[in-house]
């Protein structure tokens, strides 16, 4: 199944940037909260950036994989 979905995702080279893009927003959503959660006030901008613009990169990302591989 693993083997299979990495097959997909390297096929084409849209769905090889939509799962760079994925991962990327995953990880800085990630380490942004916990940057949040250890009490640094970032102000509101942070905010933005964590819970609004990382979460559409996401699934923007998620979005290009099965474009890419009905491209392939």
């Amino acid at each position: 199944m693993m083997r299979n979905f990495f097959g997909v995702v390297t096929r084409h080279w849209l769905s090889l940037v939509g799962a760079t893009i994925a991962l990327l927003a995953f990880v800085l959503m990630v380490m942004l909260v916990a940057i949040e959660l250890s009490g640094f006030q970032g102000g509101p901008y942070l905010g933005i950036l964590t819970y609004m613009v990382l979460p559409m990169l996401l699934a923007g990302g998620l979005v290009l994989i099965p474009i890419g591989a009905l491209l392939r």
